[in-house]
């Protein structure tokens, strides 16, 4: 067993979520329960809870996608990841929502304001 863990890789979410919107085979995924994913999410991502990756991930994700990983908790979204990364999928892990600036969607979506 030892040597066997795979070091997850941490990226900026906001940097991310301009990689995603240029390259067609990064998939934005949330971590989080399927109701906090309806209250917020980012726009165009996809939701696979935790608590679901070990028996789902392998039967509803494609193997050869790049797949960033956010949640609202640091910790789920890094847990994601390396659940992801032991089934042989590529993940990063891009922690908090909470630090995004870009644009969300949900039955909570922040109102900001537009400065002309």
């Amino acid at each position: 067993m030892f040597g066997l863990t795979k070091k997850v890789e941490s990226k900026d979410i906001n940097e991310a979520y301009q990689e995603f919107l240029d390259n067609s085979d990064i998939i934005l995924l949330n971590a989080d329960e399927y109701r906090d994913f309806e209250t917020l999410h980012i726009v165009d991502s996809q939701n696979l809870p935790l608590r679901v990756i070990n028996s789902d991930a392998k039967s509803l994700l494609d193997q050869d996608a790049i797949y960033y990983v956010y949640a609202i908790l640091e910790g789920t979204a890094f847990e994601a990841c390396r659940r992801l990364a032991r089934l042989g999928f590529t993940a990063y892990n891009l922690g908090s929502q909470q630090y995004f600036k870009g644009p969300e969607e949900g039955l909570k979506k922040k109102n900001r304001k537009r400065r002309k």
